[in-house]
């Protein structure tokens, strides 16, 4: 009888150790991701050894345990630190897990981490309506600058690209095309480069009546400048030509 309670004395020792432990854990694996994240100096490499980039699984102790890093890495990217906030996210978009993408998609509209968010749930999740609406609101963002005109250009690539795979919604796949194409008419302007990325992922885009329609629709927003006006007329007067009432759709 006496020995019962000193069993259960000894049980509560070691769940409330191993509580700390848990806790303690954690704070330790923030501090090694924390250091990895840390600028080093740039060391001269000796001749005939090839670069190998720094990977944060194997400077870290996380014990394989994929979803704790990555719950953690979420934490982390919700900080003031603009650098660690955006290294968190980055590296969210290697580690992340589908648990993360309703978090990365309300990120949208952050100026500081929403690219990256953005790109994370697209490699982690795909297109699929969220991601494509996160994509959107990103889009719409007016406080921008040059660094964000240039993330939204290559998150437009990356919907174009992945929105062509294989199991892609054909819903999904239709939104993101006309929010990438939406994007290029109001804000980037470079109907060559989104031409060349819609012939590179999909060879019946060439002759179709797609492509006339978005060359048509370009056509008055392209005036401004010679390079993409002739470039846009080409494409219309090769499509006419096909003759138009024999392209499909």
């Amino acid at each position: 009888m006496k020995t019962m309670p000193l069993t259960l004395l000894l049980l509560a020792a070691v769940m409330a150790m191993r509580i700390r432990g848990e806790s303690s854990s954690d704070d330790a694996l923030k501090e090694e991701i924390l250091r990895f994240m840390r600028p080093i100096e740039c060391v001269q490499m000796i001749r005939g050894q090839t670069y190998r980039p720094r990977v944060l699984t194997e400077r870290i102790s996380f014990d394989g345990d994929t979803n704790r890093l990555a719950r953690i890495l979420a934490e982390l990217a919700q900080t003031n630190n603009v650098h660690i906030a955006q290294r968190s996210m980055a590296l969210l978009g290697e580690y992340g897990t589908p648990t993360q993408l309703p978090f990365l998609c309300s990120c949208a509209t952050n100026p500081i981490v929403g690219d990256k968010a953005i790109k994370a749930a697209l490699r982690i999740g795909g297109v699929t309506s969220n991601s494509v609406e996160a994509a959107q609101r990103y889009f719409a963002l007016t406080n921008t600058d040059a660094s964000v005109d240039r993330s939204r250009t290559s998150i437009c690539a990356d919907l174009i690209k992945l929105s062509g795979l294989e199991g892609v919604d054909d819903i999904c796949r239709s939104n993101a095309m006309e929010v990438a194409q939406n994007f290029a008419f109001s804000a980037d302007c470079n109907y060559y480069w989104l031409d060349k990325l819609r012939l590179e992922d999909d060879p019946s885009y060439r002759y179709s009546k797609r492509r006339l329609a978005f060359m048509r629709g370009a056509a008055s927003h392209a005036a401004q400048w010679e390079f993409m006006a002739n470039y846009v007329t080409n494409a219309i007067n090769e499509l006419v030509a096909y003759p138009e009432a024999n392209l499909p759709d």
